[in-house]
């Protein structure tokens, strides 16, 4: 694997986007129902983690999620290249042992999700999101709750891919996916409001919006880092 630099030398436009949003789904119809599956598996997951006492439950499920998420970036990259994958090929990339650390950072979008449930609710956001109690909330309020990490998810989309895909250290990873971010904050807000209609449509979709629309997004995550850096 080559070593991804920032093409420093260029502008990024709004327009870029657009390119990104077509290039990822071709990516993704290379491979709908195993990026679907592993999207739905991981929501599986994740939810089957939950039953286990509060808040112990709760906090290891988003662990485990942020890590099975970021986990794609391999996968991505493997359909990308030869239109398929397997879990020794997944396993020859390197920033595994690393991933449970940067998993501790790529929470904060969700730490975000429960300051805005406590702020919107009280302590019943605590018992919500915390606890998993089921409280008296409408689908608006989740929505807005739900919404709450975009900003975040955005800004550190592309922290797992330098882990995963060039191996770098957390905290180069994090200096670059940053950089990156912000540099292409332009394209990227228009990704940002894709992301955002998808979140703050799950409550009125039971998840429906975010298991059929995920795949595609992350492919566009994909592209958008293979397009904005020298890792052609």
């Amino acid at each position: 694997m080559h070593s991804a630099t920032l093409k420093l030398n260029e502008k990024t436009t709004s327009l870029q986007s657009l390119s990104w949003i077509k290039q990822g789904l071709n990516l993704c119809l290379r491979a709908p129902f195993k990026l679907f599956f592993l999207l739905l598996a991981s929501i599986i997951i994740e939810g089957v983690i939950q039953l286990a006492p509060a808040p112990v439950g709760m906090i290891l499920s988003k662990l485990v999620m942020v890590m099975l998420i970021a986990s794609l970036w391999p996968v991505l990259d493997l359909i990308s290249q030869h239109k398929s994958c397997s879990l020794q090929s997944i396993r020859s990339y390197n920033g595994w042992a690393k991933l449970p650390l940067l998993s501790l950072l790529l929470l904060l979008p969700t730490v975000m999700q429960v300051l805005t449930a406590i702020a919107i609710l009280g302590d019943s956001g605590i018992d919500l999101l915390v606890y998993g109690q089921m409280v008296d909330v409408t689908p608006v309020q989740l929505s807005i709750i739900f919404a709450s990490a975009t900003p975040f998810s955005i800004l550190f989309m592309f922290i797992p891919a330098y882990l995963l895909l060039e191996n770098e250290s957390i905290g180069t990873s994090v200096k670059k996916g940053l950089s990156l971010a912000l540099r292409a904050w332009q394209p990227l807000t228009v990704v940002f409001i894709i992301n955002l209609l998808a979140i703050m449509a799950v409550p009125f979709t039971l998840l429906l919006s975010a298991i059929l629309l995920g795949p595609w997004l992350l492919c566009i995550n994909y592209v958008a880092f293979k397009n904005l850096t020298d890792n052609q």
